[in-house]
């Protein structure tokens, strides 16, 4: 008899303490209803908001871009146009306008030569 009540505490024993290292609490172990807290906040910042930072200064960058691509075609159309208006006004300024024109079109062929070249008129 007194051997099988040492065998009912130490069993009591080794399942309580099982309880407590998993957690669970023993009998009449009051358990905390709440999930534990969440971990404090990191000290150094996270990489995620600068990346976001980053992106939008690209976009930024990039609509710039593509407006001051559209601004200078659009300069280059005006440009075309006003020479036209230009030779057919005032007939003597042709050489001074077609000088400009050449010289505006060796650059822009220095700077990035076409790909298919045409015969001149």
């Amino acid at each position: 008899m007194l051997g099988w009540l040492g065998l009912q505490l130490l069993r009591r024993r080794v399942r309580n303490r099982n309880n407590r290292e998993s957690g669970r609490g023993g009998e009449g172990a009051v358990t905390n209803p709440f999930p534990p807290s969440p971990p404090p906040p990191l000290s150094a910042p996270v990489p995620f908001p600068r990346k976001l930072d980053e992106a939008r200064q690209l976009l930024e960058l990039r609509k710039s871009e593509g407006r001051v691509g559209l601004l200078d075609a659009l300069r280059g159309m005006f440009l075309d146009d006003e020479i036209e208006k230009l030779r057919e006004s005032n007939p003597e300024s042709n050489s001074i306008t077609e000088r400009l024109v050449d010289a505006i079109d060796r650059r822009v062929d220095d700077v990035a030569p076409p790909s298919t070249s045409y015969p001149s008129p």
